[in-house]
């Protein structure tokens, strides 16, 4: 499975993880457990997200992903099969 936003596309392995996507195109995605590949769309950059990370993007830049500590982010709508 692959999710593409306007910044970046995330190949997903093996996960457990939220994104958002706001009406103006910013967002974030959190990886609860597993890991995430994710690429560049402007330069072709391929990164590794790991577990207990969230990658903020805005105005077509992502953030370098930062850890997030217990309960410090709202829920996230679910990502994976069936949702």
């Amino acid at each position: 499975m692959k999710v593409t936003t306007s910044v970046f596309a995330v190949g997903i392995r093996g996960t457990d993880f939220s994104y958002v996507v706001r009406p103006d195109g910013s967002g974030e995605i959190r990886l609860d457990s597993g890991e995430l590949e994710s690429t560049d769309l402007r330069t072709g950059a391929v990164s590794i997200l790991k577990a207990g990370n969230v990658v903020k993007f805005a105005n077509g830049q992502a953030d370098a992903p930062i850890p997030f500590p217990a309960g410090s982010m709202p829920d996230l709508p679910a990502a994976g099969p069936g949702n």
